[in-house]
């Protein structure tokens, strides 16, 4: 781009730009810009006719980036990050900001931890927003470029560019339906032992329920904070194979097991959830599974910004009154 152009270049110009090559859709990015889709579709052409470029163009999963663009977006993305530091007070008032917060995290997690933490959020900082995000591909690059504030969930190996705090500790244990399973006495340890669960599951191995997903370096857990886990075979069926291995839904589960003769592995803390709202019940696993370790996750830079640190706190302070 010659220097004339650049000086013809409207920043908002370069917001659209931001977001088409995160959202990969004219109508995504008018969402998240909050303008019209025409607005963007006009302020692309105009990109277009700056760049020389097409920039982006229609494929099989959205609007794809060129060559051109794809050496442009990871280098914009920093420079408006650098942007907004720069026009940011270097403190922060949680009762007169509106900022914007983005986290990722699993639907698990936010059963457990946002109800408290919007309560607070109204309380504490009530122009704020919050925006969750899912662990989808790219979130980490999201998280590098500062536009997610937060990670939270397990990991692995945590590069020395991020920070990370433990939250809380979870176990798995198996969720029952009552009626199905013993509806006139208490669950004996031998009719526990003949529950439906995915076989080999009595192995004890943790492998079963959980993988690893690297990215930019990041090891990612996916485990049971993102799946229901383990939905066993029927009752009496002992010797089959499980005619449902497992779902990636972690809310289905309750439906699941209260109206069929299954049991589902899930984390205690949302198994609890559960319990109490489809009147169902809890047995501990007869082996020792691997205890969940959810931590929240920033990057060292982007993190140690005024009103991070204050998210961060906040996150914290919800996760210990669990």
């Amino acid at each position: 781009m010659s220097e004339v152009q650049f000086r013809l270049l409207d920043l908002n110009l370069l917001r659209v730009f931001d977001a088409l090559i995160e959202e990969r859709s004219v109508t995504r990015a008018a969402a998240r810009l909050h303008i019209t889709p025409s607005a963007v579709s006009h302020a692309l052409a105009r990109l277009r006719d700056l760049f020389e470029d097409q920039l982006f163009v229609r494929g099989p999963q959205g609007m794809q980036a060129t060559p051109r663009a794809a050496e442009i977006g990871p280098r914009l993305r920093d420079g408006l990050h650098q942007l907004e530091m720069a026009l940011t007070p270097i403190g922060f008032d949680p009762q007169a900001s509106t900022r914007v917060f983005t986290i990722a995290c699993s639907g698990y997690i936010c059963a457990v931890l946002l109800p408290e933490l919007m309560r607070r959020m109204r309380t504490q900082a009530p122009g704020t927003k919050l925006i969750v995000r899912s662990f989808e591909n790219g979130v980490v690059a999201a998280l590098e470029a500062g536009q997610v504030d937060l990670l939270v969930g397990g990991f692995g190996h945590v590069p020395d560019r991020f920070g990370s705090e433990l939250l809380f500790l979870d176990a798995p244990v198996w969720l029952l339906g009552r009626d199905y399973l013993h509806p006139k006495s208490e669950l004996s340890p031998d009719r526990f032992a003949r529950l439906p669960r995915l076989a080999g599951m009595s192995s004890g191995s943790a492998a079963l329920v959980e993988g690893v997903v690297v990215e930019n370096g990041l090891e990612r857990r996916v485990s049971l904070d993102e799946h229901s886990g383990v939905v066993g075979v029927p009752l009496g069926d002992m010797d089959g194979g499980p005619i449902l291995a497992s779902i990636p839904y972690s809310s289905v589960a309750p439906l699941i097991v209260k109206h069929s003769d299954m049991a589902a592995l899930l984390p205690r803390r949302l198994a609890n959830l559960f319990v109490q709202s489809f009147d169902l019940d809890i047995a501990e696993p007869d082996t020792e599974l691997r205890e969940l370790e959810i931590h929240s996750l920033w990057h060292r830079e982007h993190g140690a910004h005024a009103a991070i640190v204050w998210f961060r706190g906040l996150l914290a302070e919800v996760a210990a009154s669990l």
